[in-house]
C-alpha cells in the first residue's frame, strides 16, 4: 500500500479531483468506468462522484450538493468499505448533455474520528460514448464456437445492431 491518510484531523476535510469533457452532439449514453478502492470509514470517510456543469469550481473544504452545484450524483451515494480494487460502470444519458461540456469531479470527505486505510484511490478512467441506444433486456442462447442467438426489446429508431462474438474477453471492434 503506498497511501494513506490520517484519521485523527482537527476538522473535517473535504478536497476534490475534476476532469472536464466535451460530450460529442448525437451521444445517446455516456459509460464512465473506473477501478476504485477506499476503506475509509462507512459515509464518514468515503469519495463520491459528481457530474456537474463545467461552470462549477469545487471549492476545498466546502462539500458538493446537488443545489449548489446545479449537477447530480453519480453510483453510489458514497464509495467506501473497500480494501482492494474493484470496477465501477456507471451509465449517463448523454441525449441530456450531447454537444455540452460537463465536469466529473470525485469528492473525498473525512471527518475528524476513526478511519481505516486505505484512502479513495480511483484508476484506468474512461468515460466512452454511444450514438445509438443500447437494446434492452436482452437474452443470449445457444452459444458455441459457431454463432449464438439473441433476443431483445426494440429500441424506436434503430434499424440494425452489428453483434460480435469473441472467445475470450475482447473489447468491441
Amino acid at each position: 500500500q503506498t497511501h494513506a491518510y490520517t484519521t485523527d484531523v482537527p476538522h473535517n476535510v473535504t478536497s476534490h479531483i475534476f476532469k472536464d469533457f466535451a460530450i460529442p452532439t448525437g451521444a445517446v449514453d455516456l459509460t464512465l468506468s473506473f477501478d476504485w478502492m477506499c476503506k475509509g470509514e462507512d459515509r464518514y470517510d468515503a469519495f463520491k462522484v459528481w457530474w456537474v456543469p463545467v461552470t462549477f469550481t469545487p471549492q476545498a473544504g466546502v462539500p458538493i450538493t446537488a443545489v449548489n452545484s446545479g449537477g447530480i450524483s453519480l453510483g453510489r451515494a458514497t464509495y467506501s468499505n473497500a480494501a482492494v480494487f474493484s470496477t465501477e460502470a456507471i451509465t449517463i444519458d448523454g441525449q441530456q448533455y450531447a454537444g455540452q461540456t460537463m465536469r466529473l469531479i470525485f469528492e473525498w470527505t473525512q471527518d475528524r474520528y476513526s478511519g481505516a486505510n486505505p484512502p479513495a484511490a480511483i484508476d484506468n478512467l474512461t468515460l466512452a460514448t454511444t450514438f445509438c441506444a443500447t437494446p434492452t433486456a436482452p437474452i443470449i442462447q445457444n452459444v458455441s464456437d459457431q454463432g449464438f442467438q439473441v433476443q431483445w426489446e426494440e429500441v424506436a429508431g434503430v434499424g440494425s445492431y452489428d453483434l460480435f462474438l469473441s472467445e475470450m474477453e475482447t473489447p468491441a471492434p
